[in-house]
């Protein structure tokens, strides 16, 4: 008798707990969270109309990553005799 009362307990907490287990995992995580937006004003070469030019942190990184590359570079050809600019 002791023996199915603690079979009995078994089985019902395992059904109980099931249902709730499974709804919890079945619910979709939530998105993560939308990146900031960092906005610049521009004024592009040769004109004098600013535009407003807006896009994430890592991409603005990326910018000026690359911008810091051109300048190595241009720094290094520029001592090195070798043209800088097609047709110099």
């Amino acid at each position: 008798m002791n023996r199915h009362c603690f079979l009995l307990t078994a089985m019902t907490l395992l059904f109980a707990t099931a249902p709730i287990a499974s709804v919890a995992a079945d619910t979709p995580a939530p998105p993560p969270p939308k990146e900031r937006k960092i906005c610049r004003s521009e004024a592009p070469t040769g004109s004098i109309m600013v535009r407003r030019v807006c896009r994430t942190k890592a991409e603005w990184d990326a910018i000026n990553e690359r911008s810091a590359q051109n300048v190595d570079t241009f720094k290094l050809r520029r001592g090195s005799g070798v043209p800088t600019l097609p047709g110099s």
